[in-house]
């Protein structure tokens, strides 16, 4: 299937265990449909770092293909980016696609093991809702910057 690559421990301490490929997410590949396990392991050959967006070629068809990555992106395992381009006086259509689990990406290597089911817990869903009513569905962040200029 693929070819994990495992790091000998080092002194550093790392939070999950390293490998190009995350255990969790081949696990969750293995027990999917077979358009979703094969777009999932085209897009690991097209980025398996996640340094960047990469050009995806697929063997599946436009639906199967479609379905398979809405799949896949909820997962939060890989961005898919349409790229328009004109050749020939025709318009075409291919994917980029990014990996947010690559070996490169130290924002997913790094955090707690338990954080991802955090984040899906009834707790935190309740939580955040509560606080995206709170702020009326705005975003804190830009109103921050916005006060500060007002401020400065």
């Amino acid at each position: 299937m693929t070819n994990l690559k495992i790091v000998q421990p080092s002194d550093r301490k790392r939070t999950k265990a390293h490998a190009i490929i995350a255990t969790e997410d081949l696990v969750w590949a293995m027990k999917q449909k077979p358009s979703v396990n094969q777009l999932w392991l085209e897009c690991w050959a097209s980025d398996p770092y996640g340094s960047r967006w990469m050009s995806l070629t697929t063997a599946l068809s436009n639906s199967a293909f479609r379905a398979a990555r809405k799949v896949i992106q909820e997962q939060n395992l890989f961005l898919f980016m349409p790229k328009k381009s004109v050749k020939d006086g025709r318009q075409t259509e291919h994917w980029m696609t990014i990996n947010l689990h690559g070996s490169r990406r130290k924002s997913y290597w790094e955090q707690p093991v338990g954080y991802g089911k955090f984040l899906k817990s009834e707790y935190w869903l309740r939580v955040r809702q509560e606080v995206f009513k709170r702020d009326e569905f705005k975003c804190q962040h830009v109103m921050q910057q916005r006060a500060c200029k007002y401020i400065i």
